[in-house]
């Protein structure tokens, strides 16, 4: 296994060996429940991804890795039976009518109740329900908030986030099964490496996160079938319960249609959303939100160009170019992890001190709150009057800002878009596995401390900033091929023809 100081320089290594390990897995006849495990096949090669697997590639001892996954899972499912009163079901949300579409999307904060447009698939739904048959859609609860089912849309369905004592129960029993069989199996293997990884599997079946997926294809499996669905549309990005949920709803049907929508941006390295793992894990069809994404993927993975329809995304902007550009803003934009906000916001805070000139914003990620962020940044200081947190709106934001510091979010793309400069804060040499920008669009900043991005920004004022350089040209190209804008009639026609 790799010493801590060789896994930070061999991210892209490690995340080829643990995909040759999720081959050699997928080879063989896979049970629905081990589908479900987020660790069965690594979902990319960034630094975030690879934390999951920490435990294998640093050669820790797993009996005690797997009883803190069993106490982690327990205390999930245990959370979630308090938040029921010590029992009670979940339950779906909403108007369970017949439909013969059920888009699946994601609920990160309290403010997308009641919304007109969706945060993933922004008014697709309603502009399709207007023209052609029934469709709905399942908002998954992410946020864990109560639902108030008078700001719930017409057409929209949510979960409340809850698992059942008798739900939470069953669902931990059926991973419990699925961590001995491959305890077993481990026992039974005489290749090392793999008697090893098929152990790490048994753990992190038994984990918080392998839970929470088990919910989440139980809720889609369930109310595809309830409602009759013909045509299931999900989001795509690599996640185990997307494969896990199209299997079991093509065991219960096998005319129903699964459509996936490939929204989510792409780093380096090997990467779940690559595979086709063929035996009705794949969908039938990708929406894809831009070209350059999906000639990624036609290029690194398993897919033909005939695989994809493009249908854009809420996300491309019509930006404007700001005129004034002496408005001398810092943008910190995290990703929805707790330990990269942290990071992010210590090294804005540094800058803020260093730098009384510069502005300096955070803004969070909409599925944490400040509340629990707040008691773990170490060097925050209210105190600084170039230091905020921001409650704007996320284009005002990017619209005061000349640069912007992030990680793995994909504002770094909008940002682009309207020309600003992006800094990847490259504390751990990730970028090769980790950044959503490629090293080929040199506009982009490559920074290692605050000390580095304070050179870079004092450069840009030295230069009075170049608003007419190439390289700014160029990197808005890309951008703008990265997000397109959303093509209603695409969606309807894929779906239209499928339902035929």
């Amino acid at each position: 296994m790799l010493s801590k100081e060789k896994k930070d320089n061999q991210a892209i290594e490690s995340a080829r060996i643990l995909a040759s390990l999720g081959n050699k897995l997928f080879a063989n006849k896979l049970s629905n429940q081990l589908l479900v495990n987020h660790a069965s096949y690594i979902r990319e090669a960034s630094t975030k991804t690879l934390e999951h697997f920490n435990a294998f590639l640093m050669g820790q001892p797993l009996l005690g890795f797997w009883l803190s996954s069993t106490l982690k899972g327990l205390v999930y499912i245990l959370r979630d039976i308090c938040h029921l009163g010590g029992g009670g079901s979940s339950k779906i949300i909403g108007n369970t009518r017949l439909t013969d579409v059920l888009v699946v999307s994601h609920l990160t904060n309290e403010d997308q109740l009641g919304q007109v447009k969706d945060p993933y698939f922004a008014d697709l739904v309603g502009s399709y329900s207007e023209k052609n048959s029934s469709i709905s859609i399942l908002s998954l609860n992410s946020s864990r908030i109560p639902i108030n089912v008078k700001k719930l849309g017409a057409r929209q369905l949510i979960e409340n986030g809850r698992f059942g004592l008798m739900e939470g129960s069953v669902a931990w029993v059926r991973n419990a099964g699925q961590s001995l069989q491959l305890i077993w199996q481990s026992m039974c293997c005489t290749d090392p490496v793999y008697k090893r990884y098929l152990a790490f599997l048994a753990c992190t079946q038994m984990d918080h996160r392998t839970i929470a997926a088990t919910r989440i294809v139980d809720r889609i499996v369930i109310l595809a079938a309830k409602l009759q669905v013909k045509v299931l549309v999900l989001t795509f990005e690599g996640y185990s319960w997307e494969r896990a949920a199209i299997k079991r709803v093509r065991d219960l049907n096998p005319d129903i249609v699964v459509l996936g929508y490939q929204h989510a941006v792409i780093s380096g390295g090997p990467r779940a959303i690559n595979k086709k793992f063929y035996k009705g894990m794949d969908p039938d069809h990708l929406f894809a939100a831009g070209s350059a994404m999906t000639e990624v993927l036609i290029r690194e993975g398993d897919y033909s160009p005939s695989d994809f329809t493009m249908i854009g995304s809420s996300k491309a902007r019509n930006a404007v170019e700001s005129k004034e550009r002496n408005s001398n803003v810092l943008l910190a934009v995290p990703e929805g992890a707790l330990s990269e906000t942290v990071l992010l916001a210590d090294c804005v805070c540094e800058i803020a001190r260093k730098k009384p000139d510069i502005t300096c914003i955070l803004r969070l990620h909409p599925a944490l709150d400040w509340s629990k962020v707040r008691p773990k940044l170490n060097d925050w200081d209210s105190a600084l009057a170039n230091l905020h947190l921001s409650n704007t709106l996320l284009d005002e934001d990017i619209d005061c800002t000349n640069w912007l510091l992030y990680r793995g979010s994909s504002v770094a793309i909008i940002a682009l878009q309207a020309g600003k400069r992006p800094i990847f804060l490259d504390v751990d040499g990730s970028a090769e596995t980790g950044d959503i920008i490629p090293s080929k669009i040199s506009w982009r900043r490559l920074c290692k401390t605050a000390v580095d991005i304070i050179e870079v920004i004092e450069a840009d004022q030295a230069d009075g900033w170049p608003a007419d350089c190439t390289d700014r040209k160029l990197a808005q190209d890309f951008a703008r091929e990265y997000y397109k804008p959303l093509d209603h009639k695409s969606f309807e026609q894929v779906i239209s023809n499928y339902l035929k």
